[in-house]
């Protein structure tokens, strides 16, 4: 038998654990997270080292780890993030040196930077492919070939020129040209898998790319269009498929997305994460049905949608069981509550987001210009009220120094008029 886990990367750095489950199986991702400034790398290390104790308890021993891309949410990560993926990879190598780890390169990652010190890192079970030159060499466990597919940037794989003078010329002199459609590359990729493919072996692919019909998340960037999305009925033919790429934990196809470790924006936050062991016997390749099971990842802190009345968070301890948890609260009081972000924090210390839709609904249009006006005239109070909100003690140099500031623009607007 060949088991696998599998995560997908969206910032495995930082959010390292998203593809690790595929075991055979392996997330700017944590867009949310990062713009708010919360604890991402924290919660981040609790899943991956929460997560190599999980591969260590099991019975029956894991054969490989796929981590399907994305191990960074950006080109060029933060240190941390950086030192909490070096650190999760030598913490796994030592409490599981038999076991390889299979890495690709997501559209979020630096595939150079990334590849860092890929070659030698391989004599450690450690394996990162970020180009195409590894398309036809896969890794071969047991009775099962892995095939590497990372994300493939515009022009990635070149095909045979089709004009009429190259088409008539020797091998030798013949021409390529770059491919850039997203679909066609994937398309010309698959096809020097299945020709390097032995049938009388299970073959595994793990690539990181937006399946057509899939379901997406608010984290996710908009990169693609329509037309650049992949059918996944390009792998039917495999054993099994590990997807890297969208946060949620679906299939599509004959393939798997294992989904994000961590919650990302808050409409994931009603879906369970997980990580996916997958199990199949690898003596009949023809008869190789997969095995997918669910491990569910606790994380260090739940990200969560309420909604009520102004006061019930407020002034009642209605809601107190999530004073610790990330929060979006949508109250649908009829008045406009002023400044609800700063009258919350203390009790809602992680809260990220406050709406109150149904009291702006309300006001009409002249209103909402008035009140906009007001705040115009009022902006001195507005910066000091800033002020007080990041700062205990504000600093009364900044204040005297935007009172000079407002009495120079308004000199000379009044020149100007």
């Amino acid at each position: 038998n060949t088991t696998m886990s599998g995560v997908e990367g969206t910032g495995l750095g930082m959010a390292l654990v998203k593809e690790l489950l595929d075991f055979v199986r392996v997330e700017e991702t944590g867009y949310l997270i990062t713009r708010q400034n919360v604890d991402l790398i924290d919660r981040t290390a609790f899943i991956c080292f929460n997560f190599s104790d999980t591969a260590k308890s099991r019975n029956e021993p894991y054969d490989v780890l796929l981590l399907c891309g994305d191990i960074y949410d950006r080109a060029i990560p933060p240190a941390e993030a950086s030192q909490l993926f070096s650190s999760f990879l030598t913490i796994l190598n030592q409490k599981h040196p038999d076991m390889p780890v299979l890495i690709i390169s997501g559209n979020h990652d630096s595939a150079m930077r990334l590849s860092f010190a890929a070659e030698l890192l391989q004599n450690q079970n450690i394996f990162i492919v970020t180009g195409t030159n590894s398309l036809a060499s896969p890794i071969c466990i047991k009775n099962t070939q892995f095939f590497m597919l990372p994300f493939l940037n515009a022009g990635a794989i070149s095909q045979p020129s089709k004009d009429e003078n190259a088409a008539n010329s020797s091998a030798e002199s013949q021409t390529e040209e770059p491919v850039t459609s997203q679909s066609a590359m994937v398309k010309i990729a698959v096809e020097r898998i299945k020709n390097a493919r032995d049938s009388s072996k299970c073959s595994v692919v793990m690539a990181h790319l937006f399946a057509a019909g899939s379901i997406t998340s608010d984290s996710e960037r908009t990169i693609w269009g329509t037309a650049e999305q992949v059918d996944s009925h390009l792998f039917d033919d495999f054993t099994y498929t590990a997807l890297g790429h969208l946060h949620r934990y679906q299939k599509t196809g004959k393939a798997f997305y294992s989904g994000s470790p961590l919650v990302y924006s808050f409409d994931e936050c009603k879906y369970d994460k997980c990580f996916l062991r997958i199990e199949f016997d690898d003596a009949n390749p023809a008869e190789a049905k997969p095995q997918i099971s669910q491990i569910f990842v606790k994380p260090l802190r739940k990200a969560v949608r309420l909604n009520g009345k102004f006061s019930d968070f407020y002034s009642s301890g209605k809601y107190d069981e999530f004073c610790d948890c990330y929060c979006e609260i949508n109250i649908d009081d009829e008045e406009i509550v002023e400044n609800p972000m700063m009258l919350l924090k203390n009790k809602f210390k992680y809260l990220l987001f406050f709406k109150q839709d149904k009291a702006y609904a309300g006001v009409a249009g002249s209103q909402i210009e008035n009140r906009k006006l007001g705040a115009q005239e009022n902006i001195f109070d507005q910066f000091k009220m800033f002020l007080a909100e990041i700062s205990e003690n504000p600093d009364e140099n900044e204040i005297q120094l935007f009172s000079e500031c407002q009495e120079q623009v308004e000199k000379e607007r009044n020149e100007a008029n």
